[in-house]
This record gives structure tokens, C-alpha cells and sequence, in this order.
């Protein structure tokens, strides 16, 4: 079998027919002090360890290739998410916002970066959910967390869709124009040097102060609610992680290039607040990001501050009325001195906000 075309003129490339020759070529040229291997028999060498944390570590600056390809997953992903939303604002079902989805993206679902979330109403809640259901339709408020794949590169969007003639509750309405907001002033602050967890921390106080606007949290201030992690209760998540040839890409919480683990202001205690995020230290240019706020109204993790002192700083008959949940998500390059937002460029999404 001849080598893929292309490789023989830049790379010295050889076939092996079976597990056992790729060993023993292994390591034959493995005894070179600059030769490592990842793969069968190499587990647990401290020299592959070492390439692994290496390309790990390279893998999060993007090539202008490797930026392109991510670009027309983002293409393909949102057309789409706008098939999604038209069939859900034509009173579509779960299931045929997804097969819409498909069609838009020509897309099927082994091509897909992950598998779909596609949610109606009280279901939005759920962050990670795998069903589509066919009978649930003609819903009020839509959650579509979906990307493509392109040459092996991942795209990593979610939209929030509502329908006011279906009697979405006014401050539902006005949570996810908040939220809008919040999610282009948090792209707008990335570039070079930015700590990742600094712009977690502010969204949470972003997303107090909207909390608090609003009448869901009350007598508190946005500091307060963040200190004693109100806000965690309503944005659970990672504000996002690294993208790339996987939609979690590999070195978000890389110390250097040659491994390490980077720790959240909370160590390794458990912390409400820190506990999901996949990304840690600052950015750098050629990273690609996603930067997805979210509020959600999941009753396990609110029920919990029923029963404290502090249950008073929540409007329990306001947050009564509400359910779901909404995210804004996109894919954002970081730039020598700036950022370029890949999502807002295909789905026609603003990209600043004014001071």
C-alpha cells in the first residue's frame, strides 16, 4: 500500500503491515535520544509522556489551515442552527429541529463534532442531554448546543430561540437580551495575556448583576451573590474551553510545554463556581475559544439555598415561575490584539457592545 499522497516528498514514510513490525520499527529507532513514540507498548515512558505533553501543549496555537477548517465547520454548523430555529419556530418537534439541522449542515450524526443537544422548554435545563424527542413540539423556547466537523476540525455553537406568542414568561425574555449582551462584552475583553478564569469571574459578576436587575436575586450585591456563589446556582458551567481537532481540545489547563496542571483560585477544593472549567492561564494568540455564558433554572441546584440562611437573597415566587435554561455560545479566535468572534460572522450575531 502505497503512503497517503503527498507525505513520501516531506516526511520519510513507512507501511507497516501489521502491529507487530510497527513495534519492532519502534523500537529500533526509539533508541535515538531524540526520537519518542505514543502509541502500543509506549504507555507510561517518560519520554512519550513528554512528546504527548509537548504536541499537547503546540496543538493550542492554531495554523491559518487549522483556522480555516474551523471556520467552515462554523459555516456549516450554522447553517444548520438557523434550519433548527426555523423548524422550531414553525412548531417543529426536538427531533425535527435536529433532522433539520442535519439537512442544512449535510451533515449526518457520526459527522457531527458531538452529539446534538436539541431541547424544548422545561428541558432546556438540562445541560448534556442526548434525547430528541419526536412528540415534544410547538414549544415556547428552543436550546440547540450542535457543531460540525471539517477535515477533522471541530465548530462548537449553541443558540437560544424563543417564540413570545407562546406565553414565554417577560423575564425569561429579558434574561436571554441580558444574556446577549453579557456574551459580546465577554468576547469583546479577549486578546493575549487575559486570564481565562478572570473572564469566568466575570461573568458570574455579569451575570449577577443581571440576577439582581431583574428581581431573581434580591437585598445583595453582584459581589456578594459571586462571593457566596449565588450565581453558581444559575450558571453552572465553564464559561469555555479550548477548540480544535476535538471540540474539547487538549491543553486548556496545561502549566507549559512540558506538562503541569494549572489549578483554579479554588485549588483543589470543590468550588461551585470553578469546579467545571475546562479552560485555565491566559489566552494566547492563535487559540481558538468558545465563550458560552449561560443561566439555567435546574432544580437541584437551586433547591439547596432553600434551606439556608440565605434563602432570603432569592425570589423564590419569581424564580418559581421560570424553568429551562439558555446559553450563547461561540467559537472566538484570539488575535495579536484582539479577538475575532467566527460564530457572529455566520450567524449574523453582533460583535461589540457599547460602553
Amino acid at each position: 500500500m502505497p503512503p497517503p499522497e503527498g507525505l513520501s516528498s516531506r516526511f520519510d514514510v513507512q507501511i507497516m503491515e501489521d502491529l507487530a513490525g510497527l513495534q519492532r520499527e519502534v523500537a529500533r529507532i526509539t533508541g535515538s535520544r531524540n526520537a519518542a513514540s505514543i502509541g502500543p507498548g509506549a504507555e507510561g515512558d517518560k519520554t512519550s509522556e513528554k512528546l504527548k505533553s509537548r504536541l499537547e501543549w503546540e496543538r493550542r496555537f492554531k495554523t491559518p489551515f487549522e483556522i480555516a477548517c474551523v471556520q467552515q465547520a462554523s459555516r456549516t454548523a450554522a447553517a444548520g442552527h438557523l434550519a433548527a430555529r426555523d423548524a422550531f419556530l414553525e412548531g417543529g418537534s426536538e427531533l425535527d429541529m435536529h433532522l433539520a439541522f442535519l439537512r442544512a449542515a449535510g451533515a449526518t450524526d457520526d459527522q457531527m463534532a458531538f452529539p446534538s443537544i436539541v431541547s424544548l422548554d422545561r428541558d432546556t435545563a438540562w445541560l448534556h442531554r442526548p434525547e430528541k424527542d419526536p412528540n415534544h413540539r410547538d414549544g415556547g423556547r428552543a436550546l440547540i448546543d450542535a457543531g460540525t466537523r471539517f477535515a477533522n476540525y471541530d465548530s462548537d455553537i449553541t443558540t437560544t430561540w424563543v417564540r413570545e406568542e407562546k406565553g414565554v414568561h417577560e423575564v425569561y425574555i429579558q434574561l436571554l437580551a441580558g444574556l446577549e449582551l453579557i456574551q459580546i462584552e465577554l468576547c469583546a475583553a479577549i486578546r493575549p495575556g487575559v486570564e481565562f478564569v478572570g473572564l469566568h469571574e466575570k461573568a458570574h459578576f455579569k451575570i449577577a448583576e443581571l440576577l439582581i436587575k431583574l428581581g431573581l436575586l434580591k437585598n445583595c450585591t453582584a459581589e456578594q451573590a459571586v462571593e457566596k456563589r449565588y450565581t453558581a446556582a444559575f450558571f453552572p458551567h465553564g464559561l469555555g474551553h479550548l477548540l480544535g481537532i476535538q471540540a474539547h481540545d487538549k491543553g486548556g489547563k496545561q502549566a507549559g510545554p512540558t506538562g503541569g496542571v494549572l489549578k483554579p483560585p479554588s485549588g483543589d477544593n470543590p468550588d461551585p463556581m470553578f469546579d467545571w472549567l475546562r479552560k485555565i492561564g491566559p489566552l494566547a494568540e492563535k487559540e481558538i475559544v468558545t465563550v458560552e455564558p449561560g443561566i439555567y433554572f435546574f432544580p437541584e441546584l437551586l433547591e439547596p439555598f432553600r434551606s439556608r440562611g440565605d434563602s432570603a437573597h432569592f425570589n423564590w415566587p419569581l424564580i418559581d415561575q421560570l424553568d429551562g435554561g439558555m446559553r450563547l455560545e461561540s467559537d472566538v479566535l484570539v488575535l495579536a490584539d484582539g479577538f475575532r468572534d467566527m460564530t457572529a460572522e455566520v450567524l449574523d450575531r453582533k460583535t461589540n457592545v457599547k460602553a
